[in-house]
């Protein structure tokens, strides 16, 4: 029994205990209808269940209030990149999850199962598959064995192989439409990443951000233009002084507090890269209004120099510094492409436009997406508070090289035979 049937049935244990109830405010309809409308309007939770492996899910307590779950912030794409998703894992999450909505969308009457095969639960959840599929295929860039991109350019054939394999009708979900046309994902994605990551210097937020060092810059030297006259200052001119600078003071922190703000909305609308994010603040909070950092880890990763200084490797010899300096490029080209990806995905509404850090996304009090361990597991341990701050990403050279080739190119998606075809064969 799959996520999905095992939550199926605990709407239907809620209904049939609190059907009394149910049925003295007035409501109508079968309890299958019933179960299957709550259901549709919790598919977030499925949502959720889909990105992680059986550990993750053995923690997911769905006995505990839902409402938890509904309002706690989460973001698929940032998710499946630090929680590192196994392609095939996901692969297998879908199946099932295709298993279980054929199970529970078949009535003993023929006439309701023609009817639950095509409605608002099955279009919500094979909707969710086709566009996860999408998702998880571009930000991991694992295919495994052409059964994502599978999925992801032919649904229609991925979800017949899947209930064929079974034994189940092949045409159970025919009539259940997407909302998508996903079967061009390669081309348009990198026509994408050829147009904006040429566009992106642009940025708005870096242009603001370029605007308010020179208005920073201006409200410093004013405030030291008081504090010299302080020095000579007295009487009623000493308090104008004061005033003043004081004055000059006040605006520069409201002024970068402001800035601090709109930064942190750019981040979460997926504006600007973390690497940006993580510098700029740090600026701002240090009141470094001299240069800005570079869009992207790969910019400032030019300067060797520079990058071993402020990393304190500069005792380090030839060979161990251009290994250090080759990881960490690497690792920076990844986070670039992750970064146009998801502005990709953003663009084609494949995905929310909202982002948010790993340390404000949870499910309940007992489990933090911020909290998983190497090989996706769970770390241990209650957190009792949210941090406002995302967790800060390090550069760690004992961890292995990231996937790919750290490109911009797609790779590996190619036409996949349908399954039942290959069979035939």
């Amino acid at each position: 029994m799959g996520f999905l049937k095992k939550l199926y049935e605990l709407i239907k244990t809620e209904f049939d205990t609190n059907k009394t109830h149910l049925q003295a405010q007035g409501q109508s309809g079968a309890p299958t209808e019933i179960v299957r409308r709550e259901l549709t309007d919790e598919i977030f939770l499925l949502e959720r269940a889909l990105l992680m492996n059986p550990k993750q899910l053995s923690e997911f307590d769905l006995t505990k209030s839902r409402e938890l779950y509904r309002d706690a912030p989460f973001d698929e794409l940032e998710f499946i990149v630090k929680n590192d998703l196994v392609s095939g894992q996901y692969v297998a999450n879908a199946r099932e999850c295709v298993l279980d909505l054929y199970e529970i969308s078949t009535v003993e009457n023929e006439n309701e199962s023609e009817k639950y095969l095509g409605d608002d639960l099955a279009k919500a959840t094979l909707n969710l598959l086709h566009r996860q599929a999408a998702q998880v295929l571009l930000l991991s860039g694992d295919d495994d064995n052409g059964r994502l991109a599978w999925l992801t350019k032919q649904p229609e054939s991925f979800v017949q192989a899947a209930l064929i394999e079974e034994g189940k009708p092949a045409d159970a979900f025919d009539k259940v439409g997407y909302d998508e046309d996903l079967s061009a994902l390669d081309i348009d994605y990198n026509e994408f990443l050829h147009k904006t990551s040429s566009e992106y210097r642009k940025n708005a937020e870096y242009a603001a951000d370029k605007a308010f060092n020179k208005q920073a810059t201006r409200q410093k030297r004013l405030i030291k233009k008081w504090e010299k006259r302080l020095f000579s200052a007295k009487g009623e001119y000493r308090m104008e002084c004061e005033y003043q600078k004081s004055r000059a003071e006040k605006n520069l922190s409201r002024a970068t507090e402001a800035r601090r703000e709109a930064l942190a909305d750019a981040f979460r609308l997926g504006e600007i890269s973390e690497y940006y994010y993580r510098q700029r603040t740090e600026q701002l909070s240090s009141g470094d209004y001299s240069r800005l950092p570079g869009l992207f880890e790969a910019d400032d990763l030019k300067n060797k120099s520079a990058y071993l200084k402020k990393h304190d490797l500069q005792d380090l010899s030839k060979a161990e510094a251009d290994n250090i300096l080759l990881l960490a490029k690497r690792r920076a080209s990844e986070d670039k492409r992750v970064f146009f990806t998801k502005k990709f995905l953003s663009e084609r509404k494949i995905s929310s436009a909202t982002r948010f850090t790993i340390s404000e996304m949870r499910i309940d009090t007992e489990l933090f997406y911020r909290g998983f361990s190497e090989g996706g597991e769970l770390a241990g341990g209650v957190v009792e508070e949210i941090e406002e701050e995302p967790t800060k990403i390090t550069i760690d050279v004992s961890e292995p090289l990231p996937k790919g080739d750290g490109s911009f190119a797609l790779g590996g998606i190619k036409y996949v035979e349908p399954f039942d075809r290959r069979i035939d064969k």
